[in-house]
Formats: C-alpha cells, sequence, structure tokens
C-alpha cells in the first residue's frame, strides 16, 4: 500500500473521531488492512512488547473473569489501535501527518461549531436530518442554554473528544508559522468555546493542562498571557466558576466518592488478576447494591487507572502505563526535533490523561479511540525523528 493511501486510511479513522463511532470502526478494520499490506507488524518496534502484553493480559483477564459471558470479550481490542496506527503512521513523510492533523482538527472544528450553536438553540442536527429518531437535548448550568453535544449523545464524550485536536490547534497557535499559525489559532477559539459549553468539567481541567505544556515547553509570553486570558474570560461567567468550583469540592462529589470507596472494595477482593477487562459493571454491582441499593450509576470506577486496577490487576496497570512511558518517550524526542504535531499530540494526550483520573476513558468508544490513535501517531513521529538521528536512535 502506497505512503498516500495510509495517509487516507489514518485521516479517515482520525477525523471521524468527531463524528461517528461505526465510521471509525469501519476506518479501523482499514487500518488493518494497511498494516497488513504494509508488513506493519515489522515497524514500531518500541510499541510492539508493551502494546502485546497490555492487550495479553486484558485478554486473559476477560477469559478469567467471575463474570464470564456477561460483557464484550473484545472490548480490549482498542489496545492494539496505538501500535497499528504508529506502524502504519512509519510511511507517512512529514507533510502528510500534517494533513492528517489538520483533517482532525477541521473534523472537530465542524463539530465544535455545532456545538456551539447547539448550546445557543438546543438543536439536534442528527435528529433534524433524521438520523435519530428523537433529539437529544440536555440542559446546561447556563441558564436558558444546553450542553454542547456536537454530533454524539454525550456531553462528556464531546468534551473529552475535543482534547487533542484542540492540544493540535493549540501548538499551530503557539509555535506554527504564516497560515498555520493563524489557522490554529481560529481553531483553537473555537475548540476551546466548544469545550466551555459542554461544561466537562474534568476535560476543563484536561485542557489547562494542556495548555500549562505548551506555555512551558515552547510557548513564550505571548502563549502564557493567551492561557491567562482565556482563563480570565471563562471565569467571569458565574456557571463556569461554578462548575469549577464543584469540582474540587468533596461535598459535591458525594457519589464519586462513593464510586471510588466500591471501587477500592473491588480491588481488594481481586488484587492479582482483576475482576476481567470490561467486566467491572457485572462485578461490582454487589458491592453497590451492599452499601446502597438505591444508587443510580453502576458503571465504572470514574478513574481509569483505578478501574484498570480493579478489573486487569496491577500487572495489567502496570503494562498499560509502561505503554503510554513508551509513546511520551517516542513523543518527547520528536518534540526535540521540532515537530509542532509532536507537541500536540503531547500537550493533548497528556490532557486526557488528567481527564481520564476522573472519567472512564478507555471504555468510552469515540475518546478511546482518539486517545489510541494519537498515541500512536504520536510513536511515529518519535520513531522517524530517531531514524534521522542514529544517536537518538539507539538511546531508544
Amino acid at each position: 500500500m502506497s505512503a498516500r493511501a495510509s495517509a487516507v486510511v489514518l485521516a479517515l479513522l482520525a477525523g471521524l473521531c468527531a463524528w461517528s463511532i461505526a465510521g471509525m470502526q469501519v476506518a479501523s478494520g482499514l487500518l488493518v488492512l494497511a498494516f497488513i499490506a504494509t508488513q506493519g507488524w515489522k515497524n514500531a518496534p518500541a510499541l510492539r512488547a508493551p502494546t502485546l502484553a497490555f492487550a495479553a493480559i486484558c485478554a486473559a483477564s476477560a477469559l478469567l473473569s467471575p463474570a464470564l459471558g456477561s460483557f464484550d470479550l473484545l472490548a480490549w481490542r482498542f489496545a492494539l489501535l496505538a501500535w497499528l496506527v504508529a506502524a502504519v503512521a512509519m510511511e507517512l513523510g512529514e507533510a502528510q501527518t500534517d494533513r492528517v492533523a489538520a483533517v482532525w482538527i477541521g473534523a472537530m472544528v465542524l463539530a465544535g461549531a455545532w456545538g456551539i450553536f447547539q448550546a445557543f438553540t438546543g438543536k439536534d442536527l442528527l435528529a433534524l436530518v433524521h438520523l435519530r429518531r428523537e433529539a437529544i437535548v440536555i440542559e446546561s448550568p447556563w441558564k436558558d442554554h444546553f450542553a454542547a453535544l456536537g454530533f454524539f449523545n454525550s456531553r462528556l464524550t464531546f468534551a473529552n473528544g475535543l482534547l487533542v485536536p484542540l492540544g493540535l490547534a493549540g501548538a499551530w497557535a503557539v509555535v506554527g508559522r504564516g497560515r498555520a499559525r493563524v489557522l490554529g489559532v481560529i481553531a483553537s477559539v473555537v475548540l476551546t468555546l466548544a469545550l466551555g459549553l459542554s461544561f466537562g468539567r474534568a476535560a476543563w481541567w484536561g485542557a489547562l493542562a494542556a495548555g500549562a505544556m505548551l506555555v512551558l515547553w515552547r510557548g513564550g509570553w505571548r502563549a502564557a498571557l493567551a492561557l491567562v486570558v482565556v482563563l480570565g474570560l471563562a471565569l467571569a461567567l458565574p456557571p463556569v466558576r461554578a462548575r469549577l468550583a464543584s469540582s474540587v469540592s468533596v461535598s459535591q462529589n458525594e457519589d464519586r466518592v462513593f464510586i471510588w470507596a466500591r471501587a477500592r472494595e473491588v480491588v481488594a477482593d481481586h488484587p492479582v488478576l482483576g475482576v476481567g477487562y470490561a467486566a467491572y459493571p457485572r462485578v461490582a454491582a454487589p458491592y453497590y447494591d451492599r452499601v446502597d441499593p438505591d444508587f443510580p450509576m453502576h458503571t465504572w470506577a470514574h478513574d481509569t487507572p483505578l478501574s484498570l486496577l480493579a478489573e486487569v490487576g496491577a500487572t495489567g496497570l502496570a503494562a498499560y502505563l509502561w505503554l503510554w512511558v513508551a509513546i511520551y518517550t517516542l513523543g518527547a524526542a520528536a518534540v526535540r526535533a521540532g515537530s509542532t504535531v509532536a507537541l500536540g499530540l503531547c500537550a493533548g494526550t497528556a490532557g486526557l490523561h488528567v481527564a481520564s483520573l476522573f472519567h472512564d476513558v478507555l471504555y468510552d468508544g469515540e475518546v478511546a479511540h482518539a486517545l489510541w490513535i494519537a498515541g500512536g501517531l504520536l510513536a511515529a513521529l518519535g520513531l522517524r525523528a530517531a531514524s534521522r538521528n542514529p544517536r537518538a536512535e539507539a538511546s531508544t
């Protein structure tokens, strides 16, 4: 398969992160074909071992789960995406990788623009074009306004999905040149407004972490001033101030404290192998019912590392961290080599990991796709940078 065809597949996969989980799954199938056609198993060796280790532990935990047969045994397959993306992206040139990033940003800007419109009107585009029977509208803390959903049915999915393209746009705004900087600034404004109107508190903290990384790594005083101005404008809105204050208030997060307490009980009862990847909601239900039968949220632990610890044990969590340490090590090499896209991916994925401390991003299909795709692209950029620098390649 040619590099151009591989670029099209990756652009399709990234662009659909803003639009359709079904489309992403189709594009993932095309990615597998591209992986086979390019003999991708020979590429991205730095990701091969941690990816296969994490996937193997997840698969084994699912097969040994006490809830075997009552959940998706193949939910862990998303963990393979980073390696597949990295292996295929190794075939791309720098300009092609930039275009993939641009498609991702552009698709999310369209979704963000609709989300902004939606916040003031309550319109659901999918219902308007008869792709959904009933409109999904969620009221926001801002009186007479609605939560921005983009093209999804969850404001949290939308908010978390904005973080990687926001990091990419922010990087172009901070260190890009000419037209790239102008487009980066415009995209950053649209995506930031959409994120604010989603009222996703964890994603807000993730965006602040991404912005701080851009400023500290390559930004300078202009980027720092822009971040302060944006934060000041956001805090000028009473609903935003109230939501941010509630995110650090224990009394207003008693439900999350309750969920974390139940997760710790599950971990204590299954310390070695866990309860099986994606099996937590089934296995944890009795733990919830024993303390409060009326508690409404029988989902995951609302903390990705804690959910992983409960489902795949300490070994699985260690494999997950190993994989991301490998990705960030490669990504840092690409940033040092001057890659603006790598800088944006580092910022965006770091922001998503901050948000993952309060949400279960690996079990939200659209967000999980975004996280693993970004990780794969970041690793490919680092591996390509190392291939141009023999000394860096030896250290990698």
